[in-house]
């Protein structure tokens, strides 16, 4: 990749500030973007107008000074591929979108949305994490692994909550009645089919 690390004349002390403060203000973005592993993540910076002809870029770094350009604009509002990464310049909308494909862990880092400008670029830092998960591309969403196996596991005992529980088996009644004195025992036992009654009287089989 390039090398971002131009010189330029650093303004008096008085004016960094302004200048800084000056350069949040005419381009942001998201402060972070997160992407699956294998797959893409899209990052749209936006910028005030007058800065429509401008170079824009896409640059690696912690320190905005030594960060390395991955990939810039051109004149025009072409695409400008660099292996991996992609940047779109849309003037029209004020908006420049960088899109990073085929994420590997090694992507995670530090990164900046820049504008090329005399003296002082204007640049927005955007933390970028790659991690094992899904993109639902419908809705937009990043799904990350670990929330996935949570849903699933949601979903599974959800399913088993609402099974029907299978109908305890019928166990026979049994009751007993002294019928007299001496006693009898006359015992009779319930089943789902007929009634039997058995007794320890013999005189009643």
């Amino acid at each position: 990749p390039l090398t971002y690390g131009r010189s330029y004349v650093h303004p008096p002390f008085i004016l960094d500030f302004f200048f800084f403060f000056a350069g949040c203000w005419a381009l942001t973005g998201p402060h972070e973007a997160k992407g699956p592993l294998g797959g893409e993540l899209s990052v749209q910076c936006s910028y005030v107008r007058g800065y429509e002809t401008y170079i824009k870029y896409w640059c690696r770094g912690t320190m905005q000074i030594s960060c390395h350009v991955v990939v810039q604009t051109s004149d025009s509002e072409a695409i400008v591929k660099q292996d991996r990464v992609s940047i779109r310049d849309i003037r029209t909308n004020n908006t420049f979108i960088v899109t990073m494909k085929n994420l590997t862990e090694g992507d995670s880092g530090i990164y900046w949305c820049g504008i090329e400008e005399l003296g002082w670029d204007r640049m927005f830092s955007v933390k970028v994490s790659v991690l094992p998960g899904k993109f639902l591309h419908d809705s937009g969403t990043f799904i990350p692994e670990s929330l996935e196996l949570l849903t699933q596991l949601s979903c599974f005992l959800t399913a088993v909550s609402a099974s029907p529980m299978p109908a305890p088996e019928k166990e026979p009644k049994v009751d007993a009645t002294c019928m007299e004195s001496p006693c009898t025992w006359t015992v009779l036992q319930v089943t789902e089919s007929n009634s039997t009654v058995h007794s320890s009287d013999p005189s009643a089989r």
